[in-house]
């Protein structure tokens, strides 16, 4: 069973069209770039490898179109298309889709890891946010400096409240602010 990558996308100009996922682009005649988009539009849907013969003999719709767009992972195997759901790992799961990579094996490994930033400043408060997204087991921030007004333009997770403050101690109470429900 196939169906169509929530994260394919494509456009075209006056000479070619172009498919991709993330990354991973590749170009078209007009011609294929129709037929492809009528065979990801078909596939929007979950559908056999017989159902899909039929569509193309139906269209005439080339017959390495189909593989073309399972080799750019336009289309995936159904098991690999997680369905949009509202969830706090959606979005990392389909980001790392985009980068061709295992996304559920590393989202369950980040669950289970403990990340040690040290230094909160312009990086750290960065990656902090970044990876707390990814909710792994712990986190551990590392930082002696405290908050000042020109950390302001450039560390996200600051406010002029926290000027004064530890910049790890108000990283952590940025996350239990965003967590609290």
């Amino acid at each position: 069973m196939y169906k169509t990558s929530l994260l394919a996308t494509g456009g075209f100009n006056e000479k070619c069209g172009i498919l991709g996922v993330g990354t991973k682009q590749f170009t078209l005649s007009l011609e294929e770039f129709k037929d492809a988009l009528h065979l990801l539009n078909y596939m929007e849907i979950e559908r056999t490898e017989t159902e899909i013969k039929k569509f193309e003999l139906k269209h005439n719709i080339k017959k390495n179109t189909f593989q073309k767009l399972l080799d750019g992972n336009l289309i995936l195997e159904s098991s690999l298309v997680k369905p949009k759901k509202d969830t706090l790992d959606f979005k990392n799961y389909l980001y790392l889709l985009s980068i061709d990579v295992d996304a559920k094996l590393v989202l369950n490994n980040l669950k289970n890891t403990i990340v040690i930033i040290i230094g909160c400043g312009g990086i750290g408060n960065f990656l902090s946010y970044s990876l707390a997204t990814f909710t792994p087991e712990k986190m551990i921030l590392i930082d002696g400096d405290k908050i000042e007004n020109s950390n302001l333009n450039r560390q996200l997770l600051f406010t002029t409240k926290d000027i004064g403050y530890s910049k790890a101690d108000s990283i952590t109470q940025s996350f239990i602010r965003c967590y609290v429900l």
